[in-house]
């Protein structure tokens, strides 16, 4: 399993979903197998409904933290409250 990317926040994910995880790694691990296919959040200015909508329609199996990180440079929108061009 790929390390979680820095803009995971385990410690969200875990305070938004409890008994999913102990660490880290754990919530990573969750949020890689069913997380984000439960629309669970990442971070806080990570919206996985949003930025799915947004970007991944009808790609139930992508992962959209994972999308957004291969994709250094863009300015993709994270969440209906932050944008980035602005």
């Amino acid at each position: 399993m790929t390390p979680p990317p820095k803009l995971f926040a385990a410690w969200f994910y875990i305070a938004n979903n409890p008994g999913v995880a102990n660490d880290r790694m754990q919530a990573w691990r969750h949020f890689c197998q069913t997380g984000f296919r439960q629309n669970l959040n990442p971070h806080p200015v990570f919206d996985t409904r949003f930025y799915r909508g947004k970007y991944l329609e009808n790609q139930p199996d992508v992962n959209p933290l994972l999308h957004y990180v291969r994709r250094p440079g863009k300015l993709l929108q994270t969440h209906p409250l932050f944008d980035c061009p602005y």
